[in-house]
Formats: C-alpha cells, structure tokens, sequence
C-alpha cells in the first residue's frame, strides 16, 4: 500500500490541473461549431482560435510534459487565460489574445532554458575555443 503525504497529495493535485489545462488549451486550439440560437455564436471566435492555436498547442505540450517544471504562478494565469471572464481568449480581436498566449508560452520556455553552459573562451574575443579543428 503506498503511502500518502502531504507531498505526494500536492503532487497529484498539480499532476491533475496540468492535465485539465493542457485539455482546456487544447480545445481552445481547435475552432468550434457556431452555435444557433440566442446569445453569441461562437465562445472563442474561429479568427482568435486560428491565431493562437499553434502557441496554445504547445503550452498543451508543455503541459503534458511532467519532466518540465511550471510554477503555480505561471498554472494560475494560464488558468485565468483559458477560463477566466475578462480574458483576451474570448474577445472577437486576435492581437490581444495572441499577446497574452505568447507571452504564457515565453513563460514556461524560460523555466525550460534556465541552464547556462559556460565554455572555456579567449580573454579578448570572448568566443569558445574549441580544441579540435573544425574541418577534421
């Protein structure tokens, strides 16, 4: 029987808005029936989900993608993004939407390129010395 801590609960918790995000990005990638009847046709217009859908695509993937840390910041407004009701996702103009998704997106690449590697350079030109030929 496995044990249950605090941490592995938090962990779960995380796992599982992760999943939920990444399906609500998804979803908002991919442009939608109109709808007749009263009220607006469309949730997301087909211009803004055209737009955005590659950027939000790949949050999807980053979302997918468990080796990735992403900060509870970042999953918040992400959320307030996909869900919330003054977000630039529902409104018809597609500038301000795609602002927003790449914007969330450089978010989560800085956290993805974090590392620096330092190679040995010349004191002068401050290029890498490389010991091999670069045509051998």
């Amino acid at each position: 029987m496995r044990r249950v801590t605090p941490k592995t609960v938090s962990q779960n918790a995380d796992r599982k808005r992760r999943l939920r995000l990444a399906a609500m990005a998804e979803r908002a990638a991919v442009p939608e029936r109109p709808v007749l009847g009263h009220g607006p046709r469309y949730l997301i217009h087909p211009n803004v989900c055209v737009a955005c859908g590659p950027v939000l695509s790949e949050i999807a993937r980053n979302l997918l993608d468990e080796a990735l840390p992403i900060d509870r910041e970042d999953l918040d407004q992400l959320a307030t993004f996909l869900s919330g009701p003054d977000s630039r996702l529902f409104e018809p103009s597609q500038g301000g939407a795609l602002d927003e998704a790449v914007r969330l997106a450089h978010a989560q690449r800085r956290r993805r390129t974090g590392a620096r590697i330092d190679l040995p350079g010349d004191d002068i030109t401050k290029m890498p010395v490389f010991d091999t030929h670069p045509c051998a």
